[in-house]
């Protein structure tokens, strides 16, 4: 377990595994975030939410909001399977089921926003999900 000082002195708890990071929220009580049950990260203006799901099955998700901006969760979550696909969201590559010549994501579990990957990080997006999930016409 590694305990780091961040910001105005909130700390953040960040338990290694081999397959996942779990990321206790600032501001939040005993909110933990897994990057497996992570949909997305949206920035909202100087903070951002967490989209998480509930229940898989159900299609069911909640939003956690955060202080902190999603510069600061985007340094914490290198090496995860969520990918940073534009200045304002990270997505979870698993929670991507296709995208089309535009680059617009269709997700698992539909949040209400569209979601799409920048110009200038399309191609490491290919690179990771190859054309495999390219499924809309």
């Amino acid at each position: 377990m590694l305990l780091r000082s961040v910001g105005f002195a909130v700390s953040i708890r960040q338990i290694k595994t081999k397959a996942m990071k779990t990321f206790q929220i600032p501001g939040t009580k005993k909110q933990l975030i897994n990057d497996n049950e992570t949909i997305c990260i949206i920035a909202d203006g100087r903070g951002c939410d967490f989209y998480k799901i509930i229940n898989a099955e159900k299609k069911e998700w909640v939003r956690i909001t955060s202080s902190h901006n999603i510069g600061h969760y985007k340094k914490m979550l290198k090496g995860t399977n969520l990918f940073d696909a534009h200045r304002k969201y990270v997505i979870n590559l698993d929670m991507v089921t296709a995208y089309d010549g535009s680059y617009l994501l269709e997700m698992k579990i539909y949040i209400g926003k569209v979601l799409r990957v920048s110009r200038d990080k399309r191609k490491k997006f290919r690179e990771i999900l190859g054309k495999s999930r390219s499924l809309l016409k």
